[in-house]
């Protein structure tokens, strides 16, 4: 697992657990008819349930083609995010700060803080984040 502590501890939270040792019980697959595409470019975000008025959790099976950046101007919004990284590699800038991380790694921060994801590497990077409040 990438080391996430050196420099961002206060700021990104590393989960020390992957994905396969939190889930105990099984998961079923969520239908396609529930998942609305928001993203666009070489960004796919799904979120699962439609519209996010009155929402305050924001749920995303997001995809990130090869090379796939969400711009080059940090993101910036109230409430926090959290994600863990299925496959591929995604680098994640925090605060003026930068990790790759891989799968099984999972990152968590305060949405106020400027951010920005970028995928890395030859092959595509999924990821399941969560929101709050929703943002899209």
């Amino acid at each position: 697992m990438s080391d996430m502590n050196l420099g961002m501890s206060d700021r990104v939270k590393p989960l020390h657990e992957k994905v396969s040792e939190m889930i105990r019980d099984e998961v079923m697959p969520l239908e396609e008819e529930y998942l609305e595409e928001i993203g666009k470019g070489g960004i796919s975000y799904l979120q699962i349930g439609s519209g996010s008025e009155g929402r305050t959790l924001q749920m995303l099976r997001e995809t990130y083609q090869p090379g796939a950046d969400t711009g080059r101007i940090p993101l910036s919004h109230r409430g926090e995010e959290a994600g863990i990284i299925l496959s591929g590699r995604l680098e994640v800038f925090v605060d003026g700060e930068r990790r790759i991380l891989g799968p099984g790694d999972a990152y968590a921060f305060q949405s106020q803080l400027p951010h920005r994801f970028r995928a890395v590497g030859g092959e595509p990077c999924h990821v399941v984040s969560a929101c709050t409040p929703s943002s899209f």
